[in-house]
């Protein structure tokens, strides 16, 4: 119900019947009311109960009027056809078991689940100067905390979930309307199957926030529908992650020969786009901070901060300008150097755009095409020249998806060989599926204790076999520690498993420790004892991290003789310690 009263919301703003547009301009609307509630301190699940209900009642009178087109319409499923969508249900199947388990992911455990559940327990949204990520866009994360008052974690991973299930259908509406439908599925099939698909479904990330909008900003640039909803939805996305920007600027360089078009989209934009960065550019005069110090002058902790979260997340290529001309052929072989191996399409778009340039004078690229891959070209430009993170090219997988589909089609009307080469490059596109696993979630899924462990409920045997020592500790933290404690984690970020009041003490992200001056543990002492701390969490098996090796072995050292001069080791998990600071 909530889906469809965000729906609702956004179409009586747009005054126009297109459910994916009203529904991301509707939940952005709606994450900027729970903003409203959190600075006034309205935070409770009572607050929220009452917010349901009239979403609940919008979204009940949305359902006689919903629509779909209908995929099988005119004549039957085509094999392939069939295939991509067993495909797409096979993945799709295996994100929602991974709903339906406790969270495990990294991102979520540290903050997309752990902001929520603090705003919640505070009811406010608290400044978090422990933390960097406070001062991001966190559209999604006002949305998260609603629904994780209503009905737990597991209700963030099924919004998750349906953002990208809803991202799949704008995926075949617009294939479907401006292609065919053999590659409207094939399309649909392709995306699902990429590793970067498969790994930010079915846990509380917040890509699908950001591609969905993003994507959605592009087709109405391609249908020339209005410049002014370009731009809200292009706001929509850089609210729910800086990365957001990135397809706003890519648009606005588009808008450029339109001076009319682009002040409208503009607009649209800061309506939607702008309230986070106004917030932060109030706390601290630097809107994008800690990035970009610079150019708003942040200071240099500030930027030794941004510097160091960049190396840790993925060690990308130097900026150069030959290295941004070879961008196409390093995401093809150094995909490495993103952090994991997820550009797996790339390689068989590059091919499919050299048979297309081979066939310009029989087949030449149409208006479209030619200002999708402006846009591709873009935003590829931002993400390597701002922040090489492998998540972030999602949005461009969507669309790279959409155009291979279509390559491949075109391609199987050919001789042989083009059927043949069209096979093997829809065999390859697809073929990350085979990684697909049910394992582990499925005892977790269905409760099922463990034989082996049966002192563990299945969920606690769940989490203690993905997360290790680190969860082991914290549940113990939990059982043991006074309700008024206050944990230190050092290393250790991931603060939604410690039922304790807690602050991130990382070298990463110092927090309430100033590790740029302390030189010594008794300095240490003192700003922990200042900040009312009673106990720290040291996980020796986070980092040692990439970049500024001396910065971080210093730090290493000093907390080290810390933990022996002014502590006392009360819990001891293979290595993971929660100390007493005496």
């Amino acid at each position: 119900m909530y889906i469809l009263g965000a729906a609702a919301v956004g179409k009586s703003v747009l005054r126009r019947n297109d459910p994916f547009y009203a529904f991301v301009v509707g939940e952005t609307l709606i994450s900027f009311l729970i903003l409203a509630l959190g600075l006034a301190g309205l935070y409770s699940q009572k607050t929220f109960l009452i917010l349901l209900i009239p979403l609940s009642i919008l979204g009940l009178f949305q359902i006689p009027k919903i629509s779909f087109q209908n995929p099988v319409s005119g004549e039957k499923l085509q094999s392939l056809e069939i295939l991509c969508v067993v495909l797409i249900l096979a993945v799709l199947l295996a994100a929602a078991v991974s709903c339906g388990t406790p969270p495990t992911d990294w991102d979520s455990l540290a903050y997309h689940l752990a902001f929520p559940k603090i705003f919640l327990s505070e009811g406010r949204l608290s400044p978090l100067d422990w933390s960097f990520h406070i001062h991001f866009p966190l559209s999604p994360e006002m949305i998260s905390t609603f629904l994780y008052s209503i009905r737990g974690a597991q209700a963030v991973h099924w919004m998750n979930f349906f953002r990208g299930f809803i991202l799949l259908c704008a995926m075949f509406d617009f294939a479907s309307r401006h292609f065919n439908r053999l590659s409207a599925f094939l399309a649909c099939a392709i995306f699902a199957c990429q590793p970067i698909f498969l790994r930010v479904n079915g846990n509380a990330s917040t890509d699908f926030a950001v591609a969905l909008p993003a994507f959605l900003a592009l087709r109405v640039f391609l249908e020339d529908d209005s410049a002014f909803l370009c731009g809200l939805l292009a706001g929509a996305a850089a609210s729910s992650k800086l990365s957001g920007l990135w397809a706003a600027s890519s648009l606005a360089v588009l808008y450029l020969p339109r001076p009319k078009h682009l002040l409208k989209f503009i607009l649209g934009v800061l309506l939607l786009g702008s309230p986070w960065y106004l917030r932060n550019f109030i706390w601290k005069g630097n809107p994008f901070w800690p990035y970009f110090g610079k150019i708003f002058g942040s200071g240099s902790f500030a930027a030794g901060m941004a510097e160091r979260s960049k190396l840790i997340i993925t060690e990308g290529l130097p900026k150069t300008l030959l290295n941004w001309l070879m961008t196409p052929l390093n995401l093809c072989f150094r995909q490495h150097r993103y952090g994991q191996q997820t550009f797996f399409l790339v390689p068989v778009f590059w091919v499919l755009l050299g048979w297309r340039a081979g066939n310009l004078k029989k087949n030449p690229f149409s208006a479209l095409e030619k200002k999708t891959l402006l846009f591709l070209a873009l935003f590829m430009t931002f993400w390597f020249w701002v922040y090489q993170m492998w998540r972030y090219f999602l949005p461009a997988i969507a669309v790279i998806s959409i155009l291979s589909a279509d390559g491949m089609i075109a391609m199987l009307s050919q001789n042989k060989k083009g059927v043949i080469l069209s096979l093997c490059l829809m065999i390859a596109s697809v073929s990350p599926v085979a990684t697909l696993s049910f394992g582990n979630p499925l005892y977790a899924f269905f409760g099922v204790r463990s034989k082996v462990y049966p002192q563990f409920t299945p969920d606690e045997r769940y989490l203690e076999a993905l997360l290790g020592p680190a969860y082991s500790a914290m549940r113990r933290a939990n059982q043991i520690l006074p309700r008024d404690s206050n944990v230190l984690l050092y290393r250790e970020v991931r603060g939604y498993m410690l039922d304790r009041k807690y602050s991130w003490g990382n070298p990463l992200n110092p927090g309430p420790i100033d590790f740029e001056t302390a030189r010594t543990p008794d300095d240490i002492m003192s700003a922990l004892k200042t900040r009312g701390f009673t106990h720290i969490l040291y996980n020796p098996y986070v980092g040692p991290y990439p970049g500024a090796p001396e910065y971080y072995a210093r730090i290493d050292q000093m907390m080290g003789e810390f933990l022996v001069r002014h502590t006392e080791p009360i819990i001891d998990e293979k290595g993971v310690v929660l100390a007493a600071i005496k």
